[in-house]
């Protein structure tokens, strides 16, 4: 059984409920870039990287040393005086941005209570405050008064006792593009991920296309899917009775399918295999999703692709395949736009 660490959820929340406001500074009004960084990448994180070299059984192969969460992107900011550093999973999936410590970390004297959950292994119980600040290219961004949660939770897979956590970029009123959107000219941000690999080629025409955000039961961001072509062979989506429209969620934080479940379509090969360039047909906007978006190594000299089906709504268009996409979120206007890029010799961005 996991310990228990005292999960600290960090507010980006003015409601008069939690007994705060917020002063927000930033020394470029204009717009605001912070930094993604591949968890797999060479940067010198202050933590070890979590499952390295765990072995997993996969159908007929050898034992695999996969580490399937090194396909996420970490944001670095530092919270309270003096500050700390904290890398956080970057998640446009979540409404939260959260922070682990070691539940001797927590106090909750004569302060403010609430519960809230992440997924189904979070419970969070008080609130308290200190000042956050995000940088990039010597610009930065500090938030005063920056709300944050102690509570307890056991066995999340991100933190592992690293001191990680993860960065909300969905629609609520708590994520971070929310609350500090207004600062920047309304609730919007671009990403571009670097891609997991080198010898990228960008697919199609530098344009943007634009497709309408979904509004579901939840706050995440829901595309429709009218199809996915195959090279020129066509094959049309059909929804489920439930949902005519929004079937498929726009998520960084989803990283694909885990190979130590079977099913994945494997290949022996000392490259990336070339296949047919994949476009996922949204309402209004064609992607182009090229072999290097498609297809993952898990260890040298074996590829799988990324892709499987599942049984039930909704589907991902997870970080993988984002990458070397510039993705518009656009939260007023109800809109994602993409348009191809290049980030194999550049980091990874997200902007406001």
């Amino acid at each position: 059984m996991a310990s228990n660490f005292c999960f600290c959820l960090c507010f980006f929340v003015m409601f008069m409920f939690l007994c705060q406001t917020q002063t927000f500074e930033a020394s470029n009004s204009a717009g605001f870039s912070v930094q993604l960084i591949g968890r797999n990448s060479s940067h010198d994180f202050p933590f070890r990287k979590l499952h390295k070299h765990r072995s997993h059984s996969f159908n007929q192969l050898n034992q695999l040393t996969y580490d399937y969460y090194s396909y996420e992107y970490l944001m670095r900011f530092t919270l309270g005086t003096p500050p700390v550093e904290i890398y956080g999973v970057y998640d446009t999936g979540s409404g939260i941005s959260s922070k682990a410590f070691p539940s001797n970390s927590c106090s909750p004297q004569n302060v403010c209570v609430y519960n809230y959950a992440y997924y189904d292994t979070v419970t969070l119980r008080v609130i308290a405050n200190e000042i956050a600040t995000f940088n990039f290219n010597d610009i930065e961004l500090i938030v005063r008064d920056f709300l944050f949660g102690c509570g307890h939770y056991n066995n999340l897979k991100f933190s592992d006792g690293n001191f990680m956590g993860i960065i909300g970029f969905d629609q609520v009123p708590l994520s971070l593009i929310s609350q500090i959107g207004t600062r920047f000219g309304g609730r919007r941000f671009f990403q571009c991920l670097v891609s997991f690999h080198v010898d990228h080629n960008i697919a199609g025409k530098i344009n943007f296309v634009t497709t309408p955000l979904v509004s579901r039961e939840t706050p995440h961001y829901y595309v429709t899917v009218k199809g996915i072509s195959v090279g020129n062979k066509f094959l049309p989506f059909n929804p489920s009775q439930q949902f005519s429209e929004g079937h498929m969620m726009i998520d960084s934080e989803s990283i694909g399918h885990d190979p130590r479940f079977e099913g994945l379509l494997c290949f022996r090969s000392g490259k990336i295999p070339e296949g047919p360039i994949l476009t996922f047909h949204f309402e209004g906007a064609s992607v182009q999703l090229m072999s290097t978006q498609t297809f993952f190594m898990i260890e040298e000299g074996l590829f799988c692709f990324g892709m499987d089906g599942v049984s039930a709504e909704p589907y991902a268009f997870g970080n993988f395949v984002q990458s070397n996409i510039l993705i518009g979120f656009d939260l007023d206007r109800k809109t994602i736009s993409f348009m191809p890029t290049d980030r194999t010799k550049r980091v990874g961005i997200i902007s406001m």
